[in-house]
């Protein structure tokens, strides 16, 4: 009995002991650029980058959001890091109060019990939306829990606090308070009424923070509660205001509110002990002229306890300094030791080494890629015209003509040269799309002289799309990350490996390579298999494997053109086995992703495990809800997206070759069997890339364009 006693000792002061480890302080500066927060004049500030750890943030929330609020908004980025996971919010998101204060002359404390069957309890702040908000985000494909992190925090015996607000004189703005409130609307403590504020006519909405009541309030809530949310309000303000003013106004009124937030941020530093307390200062979104400029990304800056000087880090991005809104959740329990439920897409935040310069450059890595976004749809328009200009060529000319065999390699070497592009040009949109436009002609040109053939020059870009990809995914995925025709971290669907655009390129490439190889070595069958294997192997595994292209609808889509290639070229005819074994290559090379992923830790681990970890706590509904979003993201491209047009035209153009008896294209393809296995191959990789990817359209596209110049030529009986 004694030594059980003794037990139950330990057990209880180890829990106390996690609980009271330290505090932590959120302090929101909304709508603040980096260069804005890194300005010499803001002291404190500056002082917390030197003593901790800095990074910019990707702002994006969930779609669905009401027309006020735009997709980078305030609302949307507290309900999201509130939720652990992208979610929707509009206006409702403010309506946080002072439990003892009325709305619409009814006693808050009285309007929430009747909207609950919770009892509030001594709760100081209440959210009076919190069901809307969750109504709103029902419908998702995904799981969204809102107030899921506050939940957690109070489940495991902490208390949350939030002082502030950004009030606009008569309308309110309390959305901060969804950062810490739980699934219920409440907080703990704190205070966000309008006594916090003052009114100042010099000042955005003739309103600025009261700044030492705000600090008093802070005051009493960090030595009540283990987690404060902090909204110093004038910067964002100020970034609302700027859409009513002239640009040189809102410069003088932002660098007030900075100053002002500053000013603050010391404040609050000095009631903490950063050896176990941390503080962490957000911009949860951008500002309007930031956004315009393609400044999309925020800052942030973490100090105190487990923050050494350098980058913030995140296994999210795997990019040292950049991060996201759902990483800042998973830190504050991970900062805890609260496990993370697998509702949470944000990985814990760590620090790796770097300075401020570094962060600059990923911020301006990042604006350069959202400037040059439109050439990404510009691309697939070009591709589309080249593919109706080429098809109606070779169909008017009855194979006769040459032109459009040299017009169909433009689409393919236009890929090659998105993948060279980044290794000499680091420029915007213009220069981009020119500098872009003179490689793609120089390939096919300088190509077109030397091997004076099309389909030798189409061949040799295949062999450069994969050399390019299999050299790039080994050293970091340099050149895809900053590819005009590749992923965003702004948009945040992937932020490193390989996406899908040059995913499906890839399988497309290869495929058709493979089938010139296997060609050339016709005489030697066993070396030809076992080079064939060892070819496609590394091409499969580059695409898939978490540490390098990481896309696993990529690998499962190479494994089907993979498995049925192989079948072909063995040479014995196709049999009934051919399919089954085709479409076990599919569960097969996932299985073998989910097995090497299963060695790395829960924060490193990858998006294919983490959902692997959804579907065995979920079961077949997790497993059906993540098969519904990927189909209705391709309906919703296939609608609305340029890449479905190109997929349509490129296969309608194929269907429309073939069926000519005159041009005798299949006849053609057929006489060298093996590169017909080839564009086979790359036909069931393309359709594999469409269904096994939620922008399988356009992965569908890009692999299939492939196909489409293989039939050309041969239509054009070109050598």
């Amino acid at each position: 009995m004694r030594r059980l006693l003794i037990v139950l000792v330990i057990v209880l002061f180890a829990c106390s002991a996690a609980v009271s480890a330290g505090r932590l302080v959120i302090v929101t500066v909304n709508g603040v650029s980096l260069d804005e927060l890194l300005d010499p004049r803001q002291k404190n500030i500056n002082a917390l980058v030197g003593d901790g750890a800095i990074g910019v943030m990707n702002a994006r929330t969930a779609s669905g959001a009401d027309e006020e609020v735009g997709r980078y908004s305030m609302e949307g980025a507290c309900a999201t890091i509130g939720a652990g996971t992208r979610a929707s919010a509009g206006v409702d998101a403010r309506e946080a109060f002072d439990a003892g204060d009325s709305d619409q002359q009814r006693p808050v404390r009285e309007t929430y019990e009747s909207r609950s069957a919770h009892d509030a309890g001594n709760a100081e702040v209440l959210h009076l939306e919190i069901n809307s908000l969750r109504f709103d985000n029902a419908d998702a494909h995904y799981p969204i829990k809102i107030g899921e992190l506050g939940t957690l925090l109070h489940q495991a015996g902490l208390r949350t606090a939030i002082v502030g607000n950004s009030d606009q004189a008569a309308i309110k703005h309390r959305e901060a308070a969804l950062i810490v409130a739980d699934d219920e609307g409440v907080v703990d403590f704190g205070d966000v009424g309008r006594r916090l504020s003052q009114r100042d006519d010099g000042w955005p909405y003739s309103t600025r923070t009261d700044s030492g009541r705000l600090i008093s309030a802070y005051r009493e809530a960090i030595r009540r509660a283990d987690v404060v949310v902090v909204d110093t309000g004038d910067t964002s303000r100020a970034a609302s205001y700027s859409l009513l003013c002239t640009a040189s106004q809102a410069e003088i009124f932002s660098r007030r509110a900075v100053a002002s937030a500053d000013s603050i941020i010391g404040a609050l530093v000095r009631e903490l002990d950063l050896s176990k307390d941390r503080i962490v200062v957000i911009s949860p979104s951008p500002s309007p002229a930031a956004v315009a400029k393609g400044d999309c990304l925020v800052p942030v800056v973490a100090a105190g306890a487990g923050i050494a000087p350098g980058l913030l880090f995140s296994h999210s991005t795997r990019t040292p300094g950049l991060l996201t809104n759902a990483d800042i959740s998973a830190s504050v329990l991970d900062f805890f030791g609260i496990a993370l439920p697998s509702s949470f897409v944000g990985r814990p935040l760590s620090v790796r080494s770097g300075s401020v310069p570094d962060v600059r450059q990923v911020n301006h890595d990042a604006i350069m890629v959202t400037l040059r976004q439109p050439a990404m749809r510009g691309i697939s328009v070009f591709m589309l015209v080249m593919v109706v200009l080429a098809s109606v060529g070779a169909v008017w000319g009855r194979g006769r003509l040459r032109w459009p065999a040299w017009v169909a390699l433009l689409p393919t070497a236009t890929i090659l040269g998105t993948l060279w592009l980044p290794a000499f040009l680091d420029a915007g949109l213009v220069c981009s799309v020119a500098a872009l436009s003179a490689l793609t002609a120089s390939i096919v040109l300088v190509g077109g002289t030397v091997l004076r053939s099309p389909w030798k020059v189409f061949v040799w870009v295949c062999l450069g799309v994969i050399l390019t990809v299999l050299f790039d995914v080994a050293r970091g995925s340099e050149l895809l990350r900053h590819s005009i025709m590749s992923y965003s971290p702004v948009e945040g669907a992937r932020y490193y490996g390989i996406g899908n655009e040059h995913m499906g390129s890839a399988i497309g490439a290869a495929m058709i390579f493979a089938g010139v190889l296997a060609s050339a070595m016709l005489k030697r069958p066993r070396l030809r298999m076992v080079t064939l294997g060892v070819f496609l192997t590394a091409v499969t595994a580059a695409i898939g494997l978490p540490p390098l292209g990481a896309n696993a609808g990529g690998a499962m889509s190479a494994a089907a053109a993979v498995a049925v290639g192989l079948i072909l070229w063995r040479g014995k005819g196709v049999s009934r086995k051919c399919i089954p074994l085709a479409i076990v290559a599919i569960p097969a090379a996932l299985g073998l992703l989910l097995l090497f992923d299963s060695f790395t830790s829960g924060s490193s681990q990858s998006h294919v495990g983490r959902a692997a970890n959804l579907i065995a706590s979920g079961g077949l509904v997790e497993m059906f809800g993540i098969i519904e979003r990927k189909a209705a993201m391709n309906l919703m491209l296939l609608q609305f997206s340029l890449w479905s047009k190109l997929l349509i035209g490129s296969v309608a153009a194929v269907v429309a070759l073939l069926a000519i008896g005159e041009l005798g294209v299949l006849s053609r393809l057929r006489a060298n069997r093996s590169i017909f296995y080839g564009v086979v191959a790359a036909g069931v990789g393309a359709v594999a890339a469409f269904l096994f990817n939620d922008s399988g359209v356009v992965a569908g596209a890009t692999a299939f364009i492939y196909v489409w110049t293989a039939v050309l030529l041969a239509s054009l009986a070109t050598k």
